[in-house]
Protein backbone atom coordinates (compact mmCIF):
# COMPACT_ATOMS: atom_id res chain seq x y z
CA UNK A 1 0.00 0.00 0.00
CA UNK A 2 1.34 3.41 -0.93
CA UNK A 3 0.05 6.38 1.05
CA UNK A 4 0.84 10.03 0.57
CA UNK A 5 0.31 13.21 2.50
CA UNK A 6 -0.45 16.74 1.40
CA UNK A 7 -0.16 18.55 3.78
CA UNK A 8 1.90 16.49 6.24
CA UNK A 9 -0.98 16.23 8.71
CA UNK A 10 -3.22 13.72 6.89
CA UNK A 11 -2.35 10.68 4.80
CA UNK A 12 -4.57 9.34 2.03
CA UNK A 13 -4.52 6.06 0.16
CA UNK A 14 -2.94 6.55 -3.26
CA UNK A 15 -4.70 5.40 -6.40
CA UNK A 16 -2.84 2.39 -7.77
CA UNK A 17 -3.71 -0.83 -9.49
CA UNK A 18 -0.99 -2.75 -7.68
CA UNK A 19 -1.40 -6.34 -6.56
CA UNK A 20 -1.97 -5.77 -2.86
CA UNK A 21 -0.45 -9.16 -2.00
CA UNK A 22 3.02 -7.88 -2.90
CA UNK A 23 4.79 -5.57 -0.45
CA UNK A 24 5.95 -2.10 -1.43
CA UNK A 25 9.25 -1.72 0.39
CA UNK A 26 10.96 1.44 -0.85
CA UNK A 27 10.22 4.83 -2.35
CA UNK A 28 12.46 7.54 -3.75
CA UNK A 29 11.90 11.09 -5.00
CA UNK A 30 13.22 11.98 -8.45
CA UNK A 31 12.44 15.59 -9.43
CA UNK A 32 9.41 17.77 -10.01
CA UNK A 33 6.35 15.66 -9.22
CA UNK A 34 8.08 12.34 -9.98
CA UNK A 35 8.47 9.46 -7.54
CA UNK A 36 9.53 5.82 -7.93
CA UNK A 37 8.67 2.88 -5.65
CA UNK A 38 9.92 -0.70 -5.38
CA UNK A 39 7.02 -3.14 -5.24
CA UNK A 40 8.39 -6.69 -4.92
CA UNK A 41 10.55 -6.83 -8.07
CA UNK A 42 8.55 -4.20 -9.99
CA UNK A 43 9.23 -0.48 -10.17
CA UNK A 44 6.25 1.90 -10.02
CA UNK A 45 6.21 5.58 -11.00
CA UNK A 46 4.11 8.55 -9.98
CA UNK A 47 4.18 11.79 -11.97
CA UNK A 48 1.62 13.60 -9.79
CA UNK A 49 3.32 13.69 -6.38
CA UNK A 50 2.20 10.22 -5.37
CA UNK A 51 -1.53 10.53 -6.05
CA UNK A 52 -1.54 7.80 -8.73
CA UNK A 53 0.98 5.12 -9.65
CA UNK A 54 1.69 3.09 -12.79
CA UNK A 55 4.12 0.26 -13.36
CA UNK A 56 7.33 1.59 -14.92
CA UNK A 57 9.15 -1.74 -15.09
CA UNK A 58 7.92 -5.28 -14.48
CA UNK A 59 10.29 -7.68 -12.72
CA UNK A 60 12.98 -5.00 -12.95
CA UNK A 61 13.93 -6.11 -16.44
CA UNK A 62 14.17 -9.80 -15.58
CA UNK A 63 16.05 -9.26 -12.33
CA UNK A 64 15.17 -12.03 -9.90
CA UNK A 65 14.22 -11.59 -6.25
CA UNK A 66 12.53 -8.99 -4.14
CA UNK A 67 13.92 -5.52 -3.64
CA UNK A 68 13.76 -3.77 -0.28
CA UNK A 69 15.16 -0.32 -1.04
CA UNK A 70 16.20 2.10 -3.76
CA UNK A 71 18.26 5.28 -4.11
CA UNK A 72 19.05 7.91 -6.73
CA UNK A 73 22.36 9.76 -7.09
CA UNK A 74 20.79 12.90 -8.56
CA UNK A 75 22.58 12.57 -11.89
CA UNK A 76 20.87 9.68 -13.65
CA UNK A 77 21.83 6.51 -11.75
CA UNK A 78 19.19 4.53 -9.85
CA UNK A 79 20.03 1.53 -7.68
CA UNK A 80 17.70 -1.00 -6.04
CA UNK A 81 18.83 -3.70 -3.62
CA UNK A 82 17.22 -6.54 -1.74
CA UNK A 83 17.14 -10.21 -0.90
CA UNK A 84 20.26 -12.36 -1.25
CA UNK A 85 22.40 -9.25 -1.73
CA UNK A 86 20.83 -8.57 -5.12
CA UNK A 87 21.55 -5.18 -6.67
CA UNK A 88 20.08 -3.75 -9.88
CA UNK A 89 20.71 -0.40 -11.50
CA UNK A 90 19.12 1.81 -14.13
CA UNK A 91 20.35 4.86 -16.01
CA UNK A 92 17.05 5.55 -17.78
CA UNK A 93 14.50 6.15 -14.99
CA UNK A 94 13.69 2.45 -14.76
CA UNK A 95 12.76 1.96 -18.42
CA UNK A 96 15.16 -0.98 -18.09
CA UNK A 97 17.45 -2.39 -15.41
CA UNK A 98 20.57 -4.51 -15.16
CA UNK A 99 21.42 -6.84 -12.28
CA UNK A 100 24.90 -6.77 -10.78
CA UNK A 101 26.47 -10.23 -11.23
CA UNK A 102 26.88 -12.45 -8.18
CA UNK A 103 30.68 -12.13 -8.42
CA UNK A 104 30.45 -8.33 -8.19
CA UNK A 105 28.22 -8.23 -5.09
CA UNK A 106 29.63 -7.45 -1.65
CA UNK A 107 27.74 -10.28 0.09
CA UNK A 108 24.70 -12.53 -0.18
CA UNK A 109 22.81 -11.26 2.88
CA UNK A 110 19.54 -9.36 2.40
CA UNK A 111 20.00 -5.62 1.86
CA UNK A 112 17.57 -3.24 3.59
CA UNK A 113 19.09 0.20 3.03
CA UNK A 114 20.97 2.03 0.29
CA UNK A 115 22.33 5.54 -0.12
CA UNK A 116 24.66 7.44 -2.43
CA UNK A 117 27.28 9.55 -0.63
CA UNK A 118 28.40 12.40 -2.90
CA UNK A 119 31.20 13.38 -0.51
CA UNK A 120 33.09 10.14 -1.09
CA UNK A 121 31.52 9.21 -4.43
CA UNK A 122 30.25 5.82 -3.28
CA UNK A 123 27.05 3.80 -3.11
CA UNK A 124 26.59 2.19 0.31
CA UNK A 125 24.23 -0.64 1.27
CA UNK A 126 23.39 -2.16 4.64
CA UNK A 127 21.66 -5.39 5.56
CA UNK A 128 21.26 -8.45 7.70
CA UNK A 129 24.15 -9.79 9.73
CA UNK A 130 25.57 -6.28 10.24
CA UNK A 131 26.73 -6.23 6.64
CA UNK A 132 27.67 -3.02 4.83
CA UNK A 133 28.92 -2.90 1.27
CA UNK A 134 30.15 -0.07 -0.95
CA UNK A 135 31.07 0.64 -4.55
CA UNK A 136 32.19 3.63 -6.58
CA UNK A 137 30.08 2.45 -9.53
CA UNK A 138 26.70 0.80 -9.07
CA UNK A 139 27.35 -1.74 -11.81
CA UNK A 140 30.07 -3.67 -10.02
CA UNK A 141 33.07 -3.85 -7.78
CA UNK A 142 31.03 -3.97 -4.57
CA UNK A 143 33.19 -4.52 -1.48
CA UNK A 144 32.17 -5.60 2.01
CA UNK A 145 33.13 -3.14 4.76
CA UNK A 146 34.19 -4.12 8.26
CA UNK A 147 31.55 -3.36 10.89
CA UNK A 148 31.53 -3.81 14.67
CA UNK A 149 28.08 -5.46 14.72
CA UNK A 150 26.28 -8.57 13.48
CA UNK A 151 22.66 -7.41 13.88
CA UNK A 152 20.28 -6.59 11.07
CA UNK A 153 20.99 -3.07 9.76
CA UNK A 154 17.71 -1.73 8.42
CA UNK A 155 18.44 1.84 7.36
CA UNK A 156 21.26 4.07 6.18
CA UNK A 157 21.60 7.81 5.57
CA UNK A 158 24.28 10.38 4.80
CA UNK A 159 24.87 14.11 4.82
CA UNK A 160 27.48 13.47 2.09
CA UNK A 161 30.25 13.34 4.70
CA UNK A 162 29.15 11.02 7.51
CA UNK A 163 27.31 7.76 6.94
CA UNK A 164 24.97 6.48 9.66
CA UNK A 165 23.43 2.99 9.67
CA UNK A 166 20.81 1.83 12.15
CA UNK A 167 19.42 -1.56 13.09
CA UNK A 168 18.08 -4.02 15.59
CA UNK A 169 18.61 -3.51 19.29
CA UNK A 170 18.97 0.25 18.94
CA UNK A 171 22.19 -0.16 16.97
CA UNK A 172 23.66 3.02 15.45
CA UNK A 173 27.01 2.90 13.66
CA UNK A 174 28.81 5.67 11.79
CA UNK A 175 31.64 6.15 9.32
CA UNK A 176 33.28 9.15 7.66
CA UNK A 177 35.13 7.18 5.01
Amino acid sequence: TIMYSKPVIAFMLANSSQDRAQPTRGVCYHEGNNWFAIHDSDVWKSTDNGVSWTRALEDAGGVSGWFNCMAYDGSGMWVAAGNAGRIAYSTNNWSSATEVTADDRAFTNAIYGIVYCHGIGKWIVCGSGGKIGYASAADGGWTEATTPVSVLLSGIATDDTTIVAVGNGGTIITSAD
